[in-house]
């Protein structure tokens, strides 16, 4: 089974066009650990603990805004897979720097 580990649920990656993507797969995101109730008290405390899903959300910012360069119908997409988040990924790694 394809999996996306992360740790606290979050993580980020930045291109050299100026664009990052935001990478949450933990309690309240849209995968399959949105209701996730276990995951919800440790994201509360705060606790620094794996988080698993065969899912995630997915949002595309530039200059500390999120932006909408591939056109989804809102600025977050949720339930990505594995091989549509490395899609997502190298779309936006190939997109032009805004202006």
């Amino acid at each position: 089974m394809k999996m996306i580990s992360t740790m606290r649920g979050h993580f980020w990656i930045k291109f050299d066009n100026g664009y990052m993507i935001s990478v949450f797969n933990d309690w309240g995101s849209y995968s399959d650990n949105h209701f996730n109730t276990k995951l919800g008290k440790s994201f509360m405390e705060q606790k620094n603990i794996p988080v698993d899903s065969t899912n995630c959300e997915v949002a595309i910012l530039y200059n500390d805004n999120m932006v909408n360069p591939l056109g989804w119908d809102d600025k977050v997409k949720g339930h990505v897979t594995p091989n549509e988040l490395l899609e997502i990924m190298n779309k936006v790694g190939e997109l032009k720097a805004c202006q």
